[in-house]
């Protein structure tokens, strides 16, 4: 008896793990695209889009692999977009690793951020790269800069949670995690985190286990990321 019960619970916590999993990727797509696309094998395609002004959809006109690249030239760039676009200065850089090291291998940037402070402290100290959570990495002016290389496994494949070669500045980091009403009858409709329910089958005899959830996550300000891909 106590066997079956520690089962149920371990069954549970690996629903509630996807259901995690999944509220990750929706928080990335919005990140990245400005918008999430609800989909399944037995749910129509749906697209939430909240209407970021596609003037924050930037990519360098040179890609900052290339060491003369104008770096700080385009980071400013964003900013007067973020700016006009969103109303508000950018406090957060996300990018990956390789557009990091890219960064810092740049003429311009290494001018601008580096060469002033390197007689008196280290700009940016090497880190390892960390596959399971965001690392900081130091400031350019008054923003800092986090980099991102979370993988997770979806369908059977691993899919990073934002583009090797993304970067983007952001203004708002103060976005909600909303939940719709579940619509199983025994949960009456309630916004639940989870709805946890089983039922038995006689015969052939069987325990059936089902976690239902329905989270949405929203943004406080649509037009406070400007950003995207081909950056490296």
């Amino acid at each position: 008896q106590d066997l079956f019960l520690i089962d149920q619970v371990q069954k549970y916590k690996t629903l509630h793990d996807s259901i995690d999993n999944r509220r990750i990727l929706m928080a990335a797509e919005l990140l990245t695209t400005g918008k999430i696309v609800i989909e399944s094998d037995d749910f129509v395609k749906y697209e939430v889009d909240y209407g970021r002004d596609a003037s924050l959809n930037f990519s360098p006109a040179t890609l900052w692999s290339d060491v003369s690249a104008p770096i700080v030239d385009d980071i400013n760039t964003m900013v007067a977009l973020l700016i006009a676009k969103g109303n508000a200065a950018p406090t957060v850089a996300l990018t990956s690793t390789s557009v990091f090291n890219a960064m810092l291998k740049n003429t311009q940037f290494k001018a601008s951020f580096i060469a002033p402070v390197e007689q008196v402290q280290i700009a940016y100290a090497p880190q390892l790269i960390d596959g399971m959570k965001a690392q900081y990495r130091g400031m350019i002016g008054s923003v800092q800069i986090w980099v991102y290389d979370a993988v997770i496994k979806t369908g059977g494949a691993t899919t990073r949670l934002i583009p090797n070669d993304f970067f983007a500045l952001i203004s708002d980091m103060n976005g909600v995690l909303a939940h719709c009403a579940i619509q199983n009858l025994k949960a009456f409709g309630q916004p639940l985190d989870y709805f946890d329910d089983q039922w038995y089958n006689p015969d052939p005899s069987a325990l059936f286990m089902m976690t239902e959830s329905s989270p949405l996550v929203v943004p406080s300000n649509p037009n406070g990321v400007v950003g995207g891909v081909d950056f490296i």
